[in-house]
């Protein structure tokens, strides 16, 4: 069982008659964001830059393009790539959100209501993510009332709706969707190709062609890539030696199995097992953390509620300190920090 870490509350983000937070926040690879879990809801978007989500004991790629929804019950933190991260989040009430799925979603399985281990994460197009950043700014220069929270999430609820009927409408096939569902367990993995187009029931030649049609891989890649995510599900969340979980994943060869898992995650095996319990024992309660080790073995700062503005502020810009420094994930301790002076109450 992974560690949730501490605690963040809406409340520590609010000042006077807020109802809801929203900021933008510059995140380097100098600095991370504790583990953590909320009593809010959020949503974030990547409108730049590229990192690593560590969520619920995984560990998900980010890049540009990504929003991704936020439950209270997720336990996650964020890992900047050498490049950084630049990302927009907006923060609000468990109140708010159960308003929202009895008013616009009572069917529930969508969004924020899933039963999915992973939170909602969706790759938009730039434009798209550019027209969500343009409303937040708006809501960023007015009073944060229920209406102005109700519009902006209306409106991102109303863009992913529409991407979502697109996508489905141009999307795979359902038969290939239950197929790469069901294949990712190891008593499939040893049967490969063959194995994958029995589950399809389609001819190995067609399941391949449609395979490179909707996921750009070939079947032989896709399935490395189900045996890859098992091997790495089960070094995070299980003490199984390495060998077994080679044998699992139907390689033949251990050497095998490192230079495909080391070419996926620039780790070895053994490395990323070190690498993932490090971070989610260091993750645990919010408090001071002599940091974590990089690749090259050196002491990295990791960012906690308590130190988060000394160890974030080092590329702010003075003339504009509320644009970059802080997001929901970070509990406000001085009221001076992070407002803009022109703003309208």
């Amino acid at each position: 069982m992974y560690s949730q870490g501490s605690l963040f509350r809406l409340s520590d983000f609010l000042r006077g008659d807020e109802k809801y937070h929203i900021a933008r926040v510059n995140l380097t690879s100098r600095h991370d964001i504790s583990l953590h879990y909320h009593d809010y809801a959020e949503i974030a978007w990547i409108e730049k830059g590229s990192g690593k989500h560590f969520v619920n004991g995984q560990q998900i790629a980010l890049s540009a393009g990504d929003l991704i929804m936020i439950r209270p019950t997720d336990s996650h933190a964020y890992y900047p790539s050498p490049e950084g991260i630049t990302l927009m989040n907006v923060a609000f009430s468990l109140e708010s959100l159960e308003l929202y799925r009895n008013r616009y979603f009572p069917k529930g399985g969508m969004f924020f209501w899933t039963d999915s281990a992973l939170p909602v994460q969706l790759n938009l197009p730039m434009n798209t993510i550019r027209r969500i950043s343009a409303r937040g700014e708006e809501c960023m220069k007015h009073e944060r009332s229920y209406m102005q929270l109700d519009g902006f999430l209306l409106f991102i609820f109303r863009l992913l709706t529409d991407y979502e009927t697109k996508m489905s409408a141009e999307g795979m096939p359902q038969w290939l969707k239950n197929a790469i569902n069901e294949f990712n367990k190891p008593g499939y993995f040893k049967g490969g190709g063959s194995e994958f187009a029995a589950l399809c029931n389609k001819n190995i030649d067609y399941v391949n062609r449609v395979v490179r049609k909707h996921t750009s891989m070939t079947l032989s890649e896709l399935i490395n890539d189900q045996k890859m995510e098992y091997a790495r599900t089960q070094l995070i969340m299980t003490d199984m030696p390495i060998k077994e979980i080679s044998r699992n994943c139907g390689f033949s060869s251990l050497a095998h199995f490192y230079k495909i898992f080391k070419k996926r995650y620039a780790y070895t095996p053994k490395e990323y097992r070190r690498f993932t319990q490090m971070i989610i024992t260091r993750g645990s309660g919010g408090r001071e953390s002599p940091g974590r080790l990089d690749r090259t073995g050196k002491n990295r700062h990791l960012c906690t509620p308590k130190n988060f503005r000394t160890c974030s502020t080092s590329k702010i810009p003075a003339s504009r300190p509320w644009t970059s420094t802080w997001s929901a994930t970070r509990p406000r301790t001085n009221p001076s920090w992070h407002r803009p002076p022109s703003r309208h109450r």
